[in-house]
């Protein structure tokens, strides 16, 4: 099997820097305290699971297209990657 971690640990890095970059063109300090809100509520909505009736399965509310509609593309991205970190 190969060994993926490098690769895909410069993948991560250039496309976090990508989103630092493009997130500094559209974001405000006055969102910084919505944004910590916001990421911490994702946070704890995505421990919470639910059952799929019928399936025997369980799901949990996906954080990332809340974050994206009410803080855009790419400070979602980098509050995603503070949850998931």
């Amino acid at each position: 099997m190969p060994d993926n971690r490098y690769p895909n640990a410069g993948n991560s890095r250039s496309i976090g820097n990508l989103g630092i970059k493009k997130a500094r063109k559209d974001f405000k300090k006055e969102n910084i305290p919505q944004t910590a809100a916001l990421t911490a509520f994702v946070f704890a909505l995505q421990m919470i699971n639910f059952t799929i009736p019928s399936t025997g399965s369980s799901g949990h509310i996906i954080g990332a297209v809340l974050l994206s509609a009410l803080l855009g593309p790419y400070a979602a991205f980098l509050a995603m990657c503070a949850i998931l970190t």
